[in-house]
């Protein structure tokens, strides 16, 4: 993680630097967001996956899909499908172990920034202050109601 560090989320910032990284990050996007595609756009501006619970994470050819369950008891819950094409998984065994298992992890913050050579790259921390790296090309989304909450 970039700007939504190990160090920010467990708090050991100073008051000051903590509240500066929401405004850096978003000045970050700001500068990036012309060579964003749409759907990474939509990502990074329209798509909260704070509090999301990973469902499944799965390998395809060269795509990687993830299933996320996103919302609140307020708007209500829904099923995310992320599709990231020509799709790179940055991670640890720890948390890859994890991600096998549905419901074990939380997300807590997510960035998108652009990769080195080209496409982009989605880093996800979670609630175990462990994160993964997704580098891909293109980005598919698919948003779903769930009838029967987050679980």
């Amino acid at each position: 993680m970039n700007f939504f560090t190990k160090k920010w989320a467990s708090g050991a910032l100073s008051e000051k630097e903590a509240q500066q990284v929401p405004r850096r990050y978003q000045k970050h996007l700001e500068d990036i967001v012309p060579k964003l595609a749409f759907s990474v756009r939509a990502l990074a501006f329209g798509i909260s996956l704070h509090d999301g619970l990973v469902q499944k994470i799965q390998k395809s050819g060269r795509n990687l899909e993830i299933t996320i369950i996103v919302g609140d008891i307020q708007s209500g819950y829904q099923t995310l499908k992320l599709t990231y094409s020509s799709a790179k998984l940055v991670i640890s065994k720890e948390m890859q172990k994890n991600l096998k298992r549905k419901n074990v992890v939380e997300i807590i913050y997510d960035e998108i920034d652009l990769g080195t050579k080209a496409g982009f790259i989605h880093r996800i921390l979670t609630s175990t202050l462990e994160h993964f790296e997704i580098q891909f090309t293109d980005l598919s989304i698919s948003l779903k109601p769930r009838k029967n909450g987050r679980k």
